[in-house]
């Protein structure tokens, strides 16, 4: 071997010192990330947390295979493996359908973040009236939003206000809160088509965790949708901003804020693992052909996504979408959280995110028509 080969030799070694460690921890996180579906958070958060990072610890195991690849690590097989086995979590995330089908009933799903705005000075009527503007100009069939609120205190003239100004004659409003009385706070569902019955999807948590209507489409066929919104991390700005942060390692933040915002973490996985399971029941005791949508609070990686298409619902992103679909607004871009979902006697023919300035999440628009089975 002459010289310059053996100089390379321990280049090589000494760059494995460091290249080996840190490929294997991302290894290890990469591991528990994926495994957070399986795991019921109530009983183990740590995986529901790392599952929140699937897509950036993915991103991670490109980057040291390839590292390992230049420096003929042994990891390498170890690294091939584990994301050979993650491609069934992996694909939930991706859309492939660049040239969409525009046929079919077209449906919109947007947590309006009780007409707040997002990241401006914005009052509660500048912001609804765009959102009103938005759905009129786009002629969405049927529209189902959450966090929709009250803005001068009588809910029941906002609705009608609202409903009218978009265009629709039929529609249903729900308030979150199991309790008799008018609620400024809930769900809004909006058709032209009529609606026939309608009714709330309560939770063991004492909260209804979302709303339904079932329409006519035709003499021969009732759709039931329903509008979801399932428990919130509800994390302030900072809180955010440190979660942001946590891939690039800002140790000032977490050091400042992680102590809260873990307990907000490991409090509201807790709470949603008990919620999707009312929300399991409700798909499973339904015999129509039935649309989910609305703000899950959680991603393709989590045990909430796992449970519902254990039911038989499909992701209408990955059925008919295309790339990640994020839908989070804020400084957490490779979050999607906001969901449809279709029974198997449904198939969606589009599904986009669109980007709007109103709120803090963006809305999911699908299009759908009969499955044939």
């Amino acid at each position: 071997m002459n010289r310059g080969k053996v100089i390379r030799e321990y280049i090589r070694k000494g760059f494995l010192i460091f290249a080996n460690p840190g490929s294997f921890i991302v290894a290890i996180l990469f591991i528990v990330s994926g495994s957070a579906g399986y795991i019921n958070p109530s009983e183990n958060d740590l995986f529901a947390v790392a599952g929140l990072f699937y897509p950036l610890l993915f991103t991670g195991m490109i980057i040291t295979l390839a590292i390992s690849l230049i420096l003929k690590s042994k990891l390498v097989y170890l690294q091939l493996l584990l994301l050979l086995i993650s491609i069934p979590v992996s694909l939930r995330y991706i859309g492939f359908h660049p040239n969409p089908d525009v046929s079919g009933l077209k449906i919109m799903t947007y947590n309006v973040h009780g007409f707040k705005g997002f990241e401006k000075e914005t009052d509660g009527k500048t912001t609804y009236e765009s959102i009103i503007s938005h759905i009129e100009k786009q002629n969405f069939d049927i529209v189902t939003l959450q966090e929709f609120r009250s803005w001068t205190g009588k809910i029941e003239n906002d609705v009608k206000y609202f409903a009218q100004k978009a265009g629709f004659e039929h529609y249903h409003f729900t308030g979150y809160w199991r309790r008799g009385g008018a609620q400024s706070d809930g769900y809004l569902i909006l058709s032209k088509l009529p609606i026939i019955n309608s009714g709330t999807i309560p939770s063991s948590t004492k909260r209804n965790i979302g709303s339904f209507v079932d329409i006519t489409k035709e003499p021969s066929q009732t759709i039931r949708i329903a509008g979801v919104h399932l428990i919130s991390f509800s994390l302030g700005k900072q809180e955010i901003e440190a979660f942001g942060d946590a891939a690039s390692l800002e140790m000032d933040l977490l050091k400042k804020h992680g102590r809260s915002l873990l307990g907000k973490l490991r409090n509201s996985f807790a709470i949603r693992a008990s919620e999707v399971i009312d929300l399991q029941n409700f798909i499973k005791d339904c015999d129509l052909p039935l649309i989910v949508g609305g703000d899950f609070n959680d991603t393709p990686a989590s045990y909430t996504y796992s449970k519902i298409i254990e039911t038989g619902m499909k992701d209408t992103h990955v059925q008919s979408g295309f790339g990640l679909g994020a839908t989070y607004g804020g400084k957490l871009p490779w979050l999607r959280i906001d969901y449809f979902f279709v029974s198997k006697q449904l198939s969606s023919t589009h599904t986009a995110v669109k980007s709007l300035p109103y709120s803090d999440h963006n809305p999911v628009q699908m299009q759908f028509i009969s499955s044939k089975y």
